[in-house]
């Protein structure tokens, strides 16, 4: 260890370790209080938090760049990581501050998956540091130096984070067409439709005769819905649906009618998720990107059909 990592080096992972114990004190917080019974500072702490665990420390085994990273690399990630952190960003309110670190979390983690010397590991460098320029000031002086440099944005990298900026994902999504699509989950399900600004999944669960569901929002880690169709194809199915409503109050509702097929009990799921009382969205686009569990797996099964 001391032959390849410097004495700086450990101390810094020990400041990251106590951003992460800092993070998890935060959520337990916010647990209780709510988003908005904690300052922005701590806000902005837990999300750095969560870049740190979500892009650095999660590694995804079914890939076949990030399954094994030589120390190297390991360590060129971790300083451009731990920089990004150690920014101070002028935030003007939480809304802002969770966009931005949403952003660079999927930024980091298409990084982790490009392989070294490629263009795409080059242009994702490049995203990161734009994206950092137009918000962060510079870091405050750190051992074993923490800052990262990379070539200008391409016109084209430029377009769709100014899509991204105006809120239009599917315009970002397609000028990002062609890009490999980010896999949130690593083993257990494949993500479609990434755009850049992930914010609200939802993660399928489909087996021979039931459906489980869960809708998620990404930056709070909060499960906005979920629920199980099952029996389907049987005479009588049964669909719970749990959501939680605009006061945070946690609610079930069930249904017992035929489902014919997985086809239509994915479309009353839908329906579900939209209606004026049980929903949570209101329209199919505010999904920003679906996750199918995957059962198997391994080397002959890396992308959806």
């Amino acid at each position: 260890m001391s032959s390849t990592c410097s004495r700086a080096w450990t101390d810094a992972v020990r400041v990251l370790s106590h951003l992460l114990s800092q993070g998890e004190s935060i959520y337990q917080m916010m647990q209780v209080t709510g988003e908005e019974g904690i300052t922005l500072e701590d806000y902005v702490t837990y999300q750095k938090a969560l870049v740190l665990d979500m892009a650095y420390l999660q590694q995804d085994a079914y890939d076949p760049v990030d399954v094994s990273v030589p120390l190297e690399r390991q360590k060129e990630v971790f300083t451009l990581v731990r920089g990004l952190i150690q920014r101070d960003y002028p935030f003007k309110g939480k809304d802002e501050a969770r966009g931005f670190f949403t952003q660079l979390t999927g930024l980091l983690k298409n990084l982790n998956y490009a392989p070294r010397d490629s263009q795409d590991y080059t242009a994702y460098l490049a995203q990161i540091d734009d994206l950092v320029k137009t918000l962060g000031r510079a870091p405050a002086a750190t051992p074993d130096g923490a800052g990262a440099t990379s070539p200008q944005l391409s016109a084209a990298h430029r377009n769709c984070l100014a899509s991204l900026a105006r809120g239009n994902l599917n315009e970002a999504r397609s000028r990002q067409a062609g890009k490999r699509p980010i896999h949130m989950a690593g083993r257990c399900a494949w993500v479609i439709g990434y755009g850049g600004d992930i914010m609200i999944i939802l993660v399928i669960n489909a087996g021979s005769s039931s459906i489980k569901y869960k809708l998620f929002e990404v930056a709070q880690r909060r499960v906005m819905a979920s629920g199980l169709a099952e029996k389907i194809g049987e005479s009588s199915s049964i669909l719970t649906h749990v959501y939680m409503t605009a006061a945070g109050e946690e609610q079930k509702h069930v249904e017992e009618s035929r489902i014919a097929d997985h086809h239509q009990g994915l479309q009353r799921i839908v329906d579900l998720l939209m209606d004026p009382h049980t929903g949570v969205i209101g329209n199919q686009s505010e999904i920003t990107a679906i996750g199918h569990r995957s059962s198997t797996g391994a080397m002959p099964f890396r992308q959806p059909p």
